[in-house]
């Protein structure tokens, strides 16, 4: 889908960013790579929304490329439309690109749900690996994304491996 388009084609231009800084500010980046598809939109030089209308924050640092996918625009809308997106993002579309993430977790409420912390290949010591996660762990740490009750804002937060 959308995310996949847009993080194959960061992939594949990630070996010519060796000399960008540190930081915010590289929503514009992707929009001039023609990475963002035609349904999202810039928020403002931090923030890109997609066709959910959940912003997505891009942060480059040394070692990596930082994305965090604030759920609902960090909302408490839809918390089921929250929690399958939050579902699939990990699953289909994180999962398979395990070999070019360093890690990813669920953010709740300004702290990572318990247990929630997956390392890609490169990481992963044989625990928390996120290719072996599992779809009832992925559900369990989404789920936590529907707590209406407490107001629960959500984000997901991976950082791919900057070549």
């Amino acid at each position: 889908g959308e995310y996949s388009y847009v993080f194959l084609g960061l992939l594949e231009y990630m070996p010519r960013m060796q000399g960008f800084a540190d930081g915010d500010g590289y929503a514009d980046l992707l929009i001039s790579l023609n990475l963002v598809p035609n349904s999202w939109r810039k928020v403002n030089s931090i923030f890109i929304a997609d066709s959910l209308d959940n912003h997505i924050q891009v942060r480059v640092f040394s070692d990596g490329l930082d994305f965090e996918t604030y759920l609902g625009h960090n909302a408490y809308k839809d918390t089921k439309q929250n929690y399958l997106f939050c579902r699939t993002l990990i699953d289909t579309v994180l999962k398979p690109l395990s070999n070019s993430i360093v890690y990813a977790y669920v953010w709740r409420n300004g702290t990572q749900t318990q247990n929630s912390l997956w390392y890609g290949d490169k990481y992963c010591s044989g625990e928390n690996c996120l290719k072996d996660a599992s779809l009832a762990d992925i559900d369990k740490q989404c789920k936590s994304c529907t707590d209406v009750a407490n107001k629960s804002s959500c984000s997901v937060v991976y950082k791919f491996i900057r070549y």
